[in-house]
């Protein structure tokens, strides 16, 4: 179903670009201090408009995204490390003989942030 949604999303995004690009052509100036004059189409214009936009916003964000992958890595190794103290403690108390109140799966350990 989801798939579906998103599906018909990019051909309503699709046609909507389409009618933008069609209806742009027409010639206009772009002037830009120190620069000669360009006359391109319209449209052409807002396409570059579009990709500098998405090329910010993915650059804006990608300082984050390597931050928050370098703390789910880090989360991941303390992770393995608890797990692995958890084993360890099992095998420990399975030597001593002494009962064991719950399975190790469901052990939840804290991790500080």
């Amino acid at each position: 179903m989801l798939k579906w949604l998103s599906i018909v999303m990019m051909f309503i995004v699709f046609i909507a670009l389409l009618a933008v690009t069609l209806g742009n052509t027409h010639s206009v100036d772009f002037n830009l201090v120190g620069l000669p004059t360009t006359t391109w189409p319209l449209v052409v214009f807002l396409w570059m408009a579009f990709v500098i936009g998405a090329l910010v916003g993915v650059l804006s964000m990608l300082g984050r995204l390597l931050r928050l992958r370098g703390e789910a890595a880090d989360l991941s190794k303390k992770l393995k490390k608890a797990q692995q103290a958890n084993v360890d403690l099992q095998a420990q108390l399975d030597q001593q003989g002494k009962p064991v109140a719950m399975n190790t799966a469901d052990v939840i350990v804290p991790v500080q942030p």
